[in-house]
């Protein structure tokens, strides 16, 4: 199967601007880089080595530009824990060929059994470093079980994520041209936080609180810039809503910065399925 991607530090994660040496990786990610799985697999584990998969994109043209580490829950597991890897490709490093973006390449993998080696096609939004994921209407991710796959089935995966560009490009120009209303740009951050909470009313924040820009370029009415500011709010945190807890007598709250690996990619790829939904 296939799918597109954004993410936080306790992680390490790193703004997308140059290729990560071997060193810097190894610092920063050390689970990417272990030699066995670890010893509470079973037989049927068949160890798929992160660093093997890297070293491999490198030499397709894929540069490693980002990092995150899951922390590891029990010390037995620590550097071997769940780790993400962003590339962009080399090429485009210092170019945004979608408009103010770029494809990236999203890899996620684990040497306890914690998941599948899991590939997803992702934006790079430059003017606010953040990481987009694609949802799998728009192209899926591509899950390889840690049974007996081949270090050139991801090759051939990656390069087809790359051949893909312009049917994403063509997703990200279609956001540009909606122009919501205020009522729609209402409507989709309460659908954004009901991704997140039971129900509006549960929610820390009104949808309003979500719609606040950080930068200049986010101010407008596209579905593009609605989509990018409420995205960052959702997975970066909100404000505080002052409002909203002084009508229900509570603390001061917001939305709360989301950390979780698995968490932060299910966010990314629903809410660019819900961005889709208003091209219909």
């Amino acid at each position: 199967m296939t799918q597109t991607l954004v993410i936080p530090n306790r992680y390490m994660m790193r703004s997308a601007a140059a290729e990560l040496s071997r060193e810097e990786l190894t610092a920063r990610v050390p689970s990417a880089f272990a030699a066995k799985a670890h010893e509470a697999t079973t037989e049927r584990y068949s160890f798929f080595p992160t660093a093997t998969v890297i070293d491999a994109l490198r030499e397709s043209g894929w540069a490693p530009v980002s990092v995150q580490e899951q922390t590891a829950r029990e010390e037995g597991r620590k550097g071997f824990q769940k780790h993400l890897v962003r590339f962009h490709r080399r090429s485009e490093l210092n170019t945004t060929p979608l408009g103010d973006s770029r494809i990236e390449l999203v890899m996620m993998n684990s040497h306890d059994g914690g998941c599948a080696f899991r590939l997803y096609a992702g934006v790079f939004r430059q003017v606010c470093t953040n990481g987009l994921v694609v949802s799998d209407a728009t192209f899926s991710a591509v899950s390889v079980r840690h049974t007996h796959r081949t270090i050139d089935e991801v090759i051939t995966v990656s390069q087809k994520i790359a051949g893909n560009s312009d049917q994403i490009g063509s997703h990200i120009e279609s956001f540009r041209q909606r122009t919501l209303s205020d009522e729609e740009k209402l409507n989709f951050a309460s659908r954004a936080l009901a991704l997140r909470y039971d129900s509006v009313e549960e929610s820390p924040v009104y949808p309003v609180k979500l719609l606040e820009p950080l930068r200049a370029a986010d101010h407008g009415n596209s579905l593009w810039q609605t989509f990018n500011v409420v995205q960052e709010r959702m997975i970066r945190g909100s404000r505080p809503d002052r409002l909203k807890a002084l009508q229900e007598d509570r603390r001061i709250a917001r939305v709360r910065k989301i950390t979780g690996l698995d968490s932060q990619l299910q966010i990314n790829r629903d809410l660019w399925a819900l961005a889709a939904s208003y091209l219909n």
